[in-house]
């Protein structure tokens, strides 16, 4: 089932494209991608110019022209596709093939991007009592954004800080409703920023999170983390083992 579909269409009639468009169409449902086009414009009068280089087969307007598509998707997928990705794309987390052993429950989420998948994200319970105990955040309070990994195509700033907005208003609040027995409302996000591979210090001034409205309210070296459940956290066999945790509160507590 589609959790956030953010598309956009043309408006026109599937019957109104042409035998071209409609052969167009269906080579792009069968992943061959259409030619590359010149990009046209409109010079003096009615003289027609046009500029170096060529559309991205993906945007042409034949995309857009097929009712029902989303550009942008969100899906809840299992624990076994999420783990599959979370491997393949190589987060530092899974490198090596390592399974997903978070406590307590956990809701996996794949975002793709012109029907191709692009970011996974899962959202859990924290593995700790408190979140932050001196501005009163329990587990119970706050959603943890467990895991956000995107594809080895996708590791630009633009689609990380899209990732992490989305997830923040639309993911997060799914998860007290799928687990309501335990929560009254949801007073926050929080997000791990891991270890650099080379042991150098966190970036905590130039910071996606921070930029996004999101708290240091933590920095935790050596091998401590993990809960009580006796397992070190993994984040501290990375580099120097130096993490931080942040915190996003929502303006208003959010009702599940």
């Amino acid at each position: 089932m589609s959790l956030v579909a953010l598309a956009a269409s043309t408006g026109q009639p599937a019957g109104a494209a042409s035998p071209a468009q409609r052969r167009q169409r269906l080579a792009l449902v069968a992943n061959d991608q259409p030619p590359l086009r010149p990009i046209a414009l409109r010079g003096e009068g009615r003289h027609q110019e046009t500029l170096p280089g060529e559309f991205w087969p993906a945007l042409s307007l034949t995309q857009f022209q097929q009712p029902g598509r989303p550009i942008i998707g969100w899906w809840e997928i299992d624990e076994d596709e999420a783990v599959k990705l979370l491997i393949e794309w190589k987060h530092k987390l899974h490198e090596n093939g390592e399974p997903y052993e978070r406590p307590f429950g956990s809701m996996f989420f794949r975002m793709d991007v012109m029907g191709c998948p692009t970011a996974v994200v899962v959202t859990a319970s924290s593995c700790n009592k408190w979140v932050c105990k001196k501005d009163g955040l329990g587990r119970y309070d706050c959603v943890d954004l467990a895991r956000i990994c995107r594809s080895a195509e996708h590791r630009d700033a633009y689609c990380l800080r899209a990732v992490l907005r989305l997830s923040r208003e639309y993911l997060a609040p799914l998860y007290p409703l799928r687990y309501p027995k335990k929560w009254d409302v949801l007073k926050a996000v929080c997000a791990n920023q891991l270890p650099k591979d080379d042991g150098s210090p966190l970036e905590v001034r130039n910071n996606m999170y921070r930029f996004d409205g999101f708290k240091l309210v933590r920095v935790t070296k050596g091998k401590g983390g993990g809960g009580k459940r006796g397992r070190p956290s993994k984040a501290a066999e990375i580099g120097d083992g130096t993490r931080g945790l942040w915190v996003y509160r929502y303006p208003a507590a959010k009702a599940p």
